[in-house]
């Protein structure tokens, strides 16, 4: 009877050990999305970095072109 019960506990020890491991599982995996998202974000926002940093680049140079035009009509 004694061994009976034993067998019974590390049977549900074992079931429990199992649940807990997919649980460790789904966590991993949903780290590891985590991760990917969390990559595929800094790429996009690498590029509107770069795509601002262009638009700033442009904004200097036509002001600088709007500026050599005003003094232009300024000399004459």
């Amino acid at each position: 009877m004694l061994s009976n019960n034993f067998a019974m506990l590390v049977n549900e020890l074992n079931v429990l050990i199992n649940k807990l491991t997919t649980l460790a599982n789904n966590f991993t995996t949903l780290v590891n999305e985590v991760t990917t998202l969390t990559n595929e974000v800094t790429k996009v926002t690498n590029k509107l970095t770069a795509l601002a940093n262009d638009f700033t680049t442009l904004t200097n140079e036509l002001t600088k072109l709007v500026n050599e035009f005003t003094s232009f009509f300024n000399l004459t």
